[in-house]
């Protein structure tokens, strides 16, 4: 899928959309330089815009969106979210409960 598609296609999903473009693509970089990549990008046309890139879901990936893998237990974790520091080599004690819309331990 084209990486701007796949932007506006997770703005769909959003109850109240707060994810600009630039966040985003930070995000999808993030996903693609992590330690087991859970998507792929192409070389694209212009390697200075992301928009002019696809963007593929990796094994790995569909592992983790199917709930048989975890993300943060591939890769780890070293970000800020809603105030909170959330960093480790392999767990994190804090998720997102989408249904509280908050984060939970």
């Amino acid at each position: 899928m084209a990486a701007d598609a796949l932007f506006w296609t997770t703005q769909t999903h959003e109850k109240r959309p707060f994810l600009g473009d630039t966040t985003f693509y930070d995000v999808l970089r993030r996903l693609v330089a992590a330690r087991v990549p859970l998507v792929a990008i192409d070389a694209g046309t212009d390697h200075g815009d992301p928009r002019a890139h696809t963007v593929a879901i990796t094994s790995a990936g569909r592992e983790v969106l199917a709930g048989r893998a975890d993300h943060v237990r591939l890769n780890g974790i070293d970000i800020w979210r809603g105030g909170v520091y959330l960093s480790g080599s392999d767990r994190s004690p804090w998720r997102w409960d989408s249904g509280g819309e908050t984060l939970v331990s």
